[in-house]
């Protein structure tokens, strides 16, 4: 008797211009098995409907004049919290679609094992901006300590409920969606906000303006902040409690 094979993980959504470099990235993605092309399309527009209809974990867009409005689009898209990865050279038009809301890049020379990588890392939100794009990011205001902080539609809802007081159970029920959905979006604003816990994701917020003072109160499940010299990234998966 054969162990049953789990099926694919992640959903992938792709736009297709007809190119050798477009074959190879969807042969990269099917020799994954845990990875799915739901959704391919040749005009970039159209794959603002495919998202909305089909709600993927991540987007592969190829870059080009219109990819920055096309990821802003998407990014302005209620409900939207789907990661975005731009197949492109490092350069100004790379660097212009991470600050419209790309999560990261892959290269056109990149292999089948980059390839996949990178889908299952911006999937699990755990995806940056290469390190030859900081030069250009650097110009921008939004990014701060070479980090760019970008927080999905989503991403905020969940931390304006913490705002309210919600635990992580409440902020489920209110948005629809499982707990264990909401504890994977705290794991990627911890990331993105280099917190530790849901107090410190929440303040952070406010310094920088990406949440609104007024009617904050600690989140519900307030922790202590870590020991100082303690890790700054494994306590966080260990502060989201409901």
């Amino acid at each position: 008797m054969h162990d049953e094979v789990a099926g694919p993980t992640c959903r992938v959504i792709a736009v297709n211009d007809g190119s050798i470099l477009c074959s190879g990235l969807f042969q990269a993605l099917a020799d994954n098995a845990m990875i799915e092309v739901v959704g391919i399309d040749h005009d970039n527009w159209r794959v603002v409907e495919l998202v909305g209809r089909i709600d993927p974990d991540v987007i592969i867009i190829l870059a080009g004049g219109g990819t920055p409005a096309l990821i802003r689009q998407l990014r302005g898209t209620a409900g939207v919290s789907t990661a975005v990865l731009v197949v492109g050279d490092s350069g100004p038009l790379v660097a212009e679609s991470v600050l419209a809301g790309a999560c990261g890049t892959i290269s056109p020379g990149a292999n089948a094992t980059d390839v996949s990588l990178a889908v299952m890392a911006a999937m699990a939100g755990t995806a940056v901006p290469p390190v030859s794009l900081v030069g250009h990011l650097a110009a921008s205001p939004r990014w701060v300590g070479k980090e760019l902080i970008r927080l999905s539609n989503r991403e905020m809802e969940v931390m304006q409920r913490a705002t309210e007081g919600l635990t992580n159970s409440s902020i489920a029920r209110s948005l629809s969606l499982s707990e264990a959905t909401v504890k994977t979006y705290w794991r990627r604003i911890f990331r993105k906000l280099d917190a530790h816990d849901r107090t410190m994701a929440v303040t952070i917020a406010i310094k920088l303006g990406i949440l609104p003072q007024a009617g904050h109160r600690p989140p519900a499940d307030h922790r202590p902040a870590a020991a100082e010299g303690s890790p700054r990234c494994t306590p966080a998966l260990n502060s989201m409690s409901a």
